[in-house]
């Protein structure tokens, strides 16, 4: 195998920020679209709406995909033991890096040739790097949104988000594949463009499949190459733009988890507070999003940054 170095990759970093960013966008919006969450604005938007379905097909997603990334980085200068203590103060799903670790570490050690090095000659082929949607298209067709397939984190069922985690260890990060994805990038923006538009006329005329359907399918494989198109579309311009460093990165970077974990909550309860405020949905999402942001900031920058043991219940490293 040919994987990059471990030497920090900063368009990693960049693509993680922008997904923060992007995410807490998506819950804000989330008050005024038309399917349910925790509060609801009075009055829903139809544009919003479409912008939610368009954002929930590979934000999660991303996430995911980025994670595998770092897992990499991370296991390719920690032991097993120093990893999985990492993952554990940092990562919610934590789960998912202690079912794959016996798999990455034995992928890392096998000598060549290997199934995944055939795996990855394979996917150097011209169009054969959008394939790997397949396998996604594949799984969520027999899982049931309704039962052990629900949708309720993010949109896509978690047996998926394995997968995502696994392609961002195994494939982007080999370094002949992201050149693909770099060289590729508008082809897949194309692409991504292409289907999501053909996706939403679809749901716009025959409203959301039954499981089992035919039309199921049918919408499963679009949505699915949908997502994976984007997927390499963000990270192939992220690679080619964005691997350099400055103040911004390394603080916003730190601050990426305690974000996360503050900005569903501080979101709904802004939100909660303005539903019986009626004003235009514009000023109302400005509102919550404005204010929100302040908030988090002020919390990460007055207390978390710099009380360790605040440091520590938020996942970051100790403040020296």
């Amino acid at each position: 195998m040919n994987f990059v170095s471990s030497k920090r990759n900063y368009a990693i970093d960049w693509l993680r920020v922008f997904a923060m960013f992007t995410v807490f966008l998506f819950h804000c919006a989330r008050f005024f679209d038309r399917q349910d969450w925790h509060v609801k604005n009075p009055q829903s938007d139809t544009i919003i709406t479409f912008i939610v379905l368009f954002l929930v097909q590979w934000i999660m997603p991303l996430f995911f995909i980025l994670s595998g990334i770092s897992s990499y980085y991370s296991l390719g200068f920690r032991k097993a033991g120093e990893y999985v203590r990492g993952r554990f103060k940092r990562l919610m799903l934590f789960v998912f890096s202690l079912l794959t670790l016996p798999f990455f570490i034995y992928i890392q050690r096998e000598p060549e040739p290997t199934f995944i090095s055939k795996f990855i000659s394979f996917l150097e082929r011209k169009g054969t790097l959008f394939l790997l949607a397949l396998p996604l298209a594949a799984l969520e067709m027999l899982l049931d949104p309704a039962t052990i397939g629900r949708r309720d984190f993010g949109g896509w069922s978690p047996f998926l988000y394995l997968i995502f985690f696994i392609y961002g260890y195994v494939v982007l990060t080999e370094h002949r594949l992201q050149r693909i994805a770099q060289k590729q990038r508008n082809i897949t923006l194309a692409g991504g463009l292409i289907t999501a538009t053909t996706a939403l006329a679809i749901l716009i005329s025959k409203g959301f499949p039954e499981f089992g359907s035919a039309y199921f399918f049918f919408m499963t494989i679009i949505r699915a190459f949908n997502t994976w198109l984007w997927l390499l579309a963000i990270i192939g311009f992220g690679l080619h733009y964005c691997n350099f460093n400055n103040k911004f990165l390394a603080y916003a970077n730190e601050a990426v988890l305690p974000f996360y974990i503050l900005h569903q909550t501080i979101i709904v309860t802004i939100a909660f507070y303005l539903i019986g405020l009626y004003i235009p949905v514009g000023i109302k999402y400005f509102i919550i999003a404005s204010t929100s942001m302040i908030a988090i900031l002020a919390l990460y920058e007055i207390f978390i940054r710099r009380l360790n043991i605040l440091r520590f219940l938020f996942g970051l490293r100790p403040k020296t």
